[in-house]
């Protein structure tokens, strides 16, 4: 489906939304202009939303709700990144975004920093997310 319509097909579409009221051109004209900028204000809430969202998690990370959980993930893990077993530069990863902020403790694993650098990188996610799913994970 075309998603680019001509004038036309929105001045029709209009007009069916609004047989009982005639409208002139003009007004036609007006209300396409009103719902373009209103689904452009739309589109810039959605674009604020993940940044909200970031901004949150990036406090959450210095919380001591998240300092706790951290902790306990890598004791779980025995201080080792359950990809190559180094236990240097280590963080905790989050398996999926789907509990933000009420992670479960199987969304949560002990990388070291190369490890995760390279799951986040594109072409290892996929394979990783594969090997590494929630299902198939040992507890």
């Amino acid at each position: 489906m075309n998603k680019s319509r001509s004038k036309e097909q929105v001045n029709r579409t209009i007009q069916r939304r609004n047989k009982k009221i005639k409208l002139s051109p003009q007004q036609i004209a007006d209300k396409i202009r009103s719902e373009r900028k209103e689904r452009e204000l739309k589109k810039q809430e959605e674009l604020k939303k993940p940044l909200l969202k970031r901004r949150n998690y990036s406090k959450y990370l210095k919380s001591k709700e998240w300092g706790e959980k951290r902790k306990w993930i890598l004791e779980r893990d025995e201080n080792c990144c359950q990809e190559c077993r180094s236990e240097e530069k280590l963080v905790v990863h989050h398996l999926t975004y789907e509990n933000i902020f009420k992670e479960l403790d199987t969304d949560l694993i002990t990388l070291c920093d190369k490890c995760h650098n390279k799951i986040h990188s594109k072409k290892h996610k996929t394979k990783w997310k594969n090997m590494h799913s929630t299902n198939n994970r040992k507890n």
